[in-house]
């Protein structure tokens, strides 16, 4: 097993407080369910299951699911 220990909840964070400090109120991003490492940090930084899709990718169908973050819960 390979545990990673990076810079991407840190990023994210700064990401979103670069947008809402710029007048976005909401963010979105989309990506594959199986992407578990991605959905957790996501959700730790404080991101909701917004809706679980399909998609077509490379011709094969893909479950995912989009998440959103508003300003007022940052």
């Amino acid at each position: 097993m390979v545990i990673y220990r990076g810079y991407a909840k840190e990023a994210l964070k700064l990401l979103c407080l670069e947008a809402f400090n710029n007048g976005v109120d909401k963010l979105y991003d989309s990506f594959e369910k199986d992407r578990i490492s991605a959905l957790n940090i996501f959700l730790s930084v404080g991101f909701k299951i917004e809706k679980e899709v399909t998609w077509k990718k490379f011709g094969k169908t893909v479950e995912g699911v989009i998440v959103s973050l508003e300003k007022k819960f940052f």
